[in-house]
């Protein structure tokens, strides 16, 4: 058994009775989720062991000379570096002191491991939101406000730091970066939708990646109910992709396009931009809502 070997069997004894916060999801999916990011980044088995390892002190007994005696006085180092100080400090001032620790920290692995946490975190978070929306939040004792500042407090770091570090935790800085920055970009969009967000315009970039989104998730959604009929936007992205497909002739494509412009026809302007680019927990919304319609006419 190698080291990782070790360290995956020595993090889930340790972790065996926890649960990732508000879920049935037991807590090791975590730090093998640290793992998988750290060993994309090409990171050393020393920043690799101590990311599956670096909540083991923080939230287990663990002690710093158990992981000494079992994983060397580096990795040990490292768990540490990762690891909030005192855990019996309020929340705003722990999560205060991982800030300012952050900004001055050189040390590459620990930068890693810090970075690969917070990005499993942050997608964790994205990734339930996407299904169930703003009761993500219930889960934590500080809401979505506090949540995303602490976040967003990490973003900066990563943006004003990624150029100035090395390798691995540059990859993981950026990584993180485009994480955060999608999931805003995704929560912004949804306010804007129901009236209560801001009235800035998306860069075309921005609404590519929402629309993408949209289309990815409802693929994803299909798979429960293959026999639902097509959403208004399938239908259109169908369309869409048979219209750029080099085989489809031009007159075939020119039908096409007057498809497109009837089912473009049928909705308000704010309607389409609805459907367009609408976020995951919209797809999904309305996906349901033609699941019961199409099942009652059964």
């Amino acid at each position: 058994m190698n080291t990782i070997q070790r360290a995956v069997l020595f993090a889930a004894k340790k972790h065996a009775s926890q649960l990732r916060k508000g879920t049935k999801t037991p807590y090791i999916v975590h730090p093998l989720g640290v793992m998988e990011s750290l060993m994309f980044a090409d990171a050393s088995e020393n920043a690799i062991v101590a990311g599956i390892l670096h909540d083991t002190i923080e939230d287990t007994n663990t002690t710093y000379a158990e992981l000494v005696n079992n994983f060397g006085a580096r990795v040990a180092d490292i768990v540490v570096g990762a690891s909030e100080s005192d855990k019996s400090q309020p929340w705003q001032i722990r999560k205060e002191h991982t800030i300012a620790a952050l900004r001055k920290c050189n040390d590459m692995d620990v930068l890693a491991v810090v970075f690969a946490d917070k990005l499993n975190n942050i997608s964790s978070i994205y990734r339930d939101w996407q299904h169930i929306g703003d009761d993500v939040w219930k889960r934590f004792n500080r809401g979505c406000d506090s949540q995303m500042w602490y976040y967003g407090e990490i973003c900066k770091i990563a943006r004003e730091r990624h150029e100035s570090v090395s390798e691995p935790a540059r990859t993981m800085m950026r990584e993180y970066w485009y994480e955060y920055d999608s999931f805003v970009h995704a929560m912004e969009r949804w306010a804007r939708l129901n009236g209560c967000g801001d009235d800035r315009e998306y860069t075309p970039e921005e609404e590519a990646y929402f629309s993408i989104m949209a289309i990815e998730h409802a693929a994803e959604i299909r798979k429960e109910c293959p026999t639902l009929p097509l959403t208004p936007l399938e239908e259109y992205m169908k369309y869409s992709k048979q219209l750029g497909d080099e085989k489809t002739s031009d007159t075939d494509a020119n039908k096409i396009a007057i498809k497109m412009q009837q089912l473009k026809a049928k909705f308000t302007e704010h309607d389409w931009d609805t459907l367009i680019y609408s976020s995951p927990v919209f797809m999904r919304a309305m996906i349901n809502a033609q699941k019961k319609k199409h099942l009652a006419q059964k």
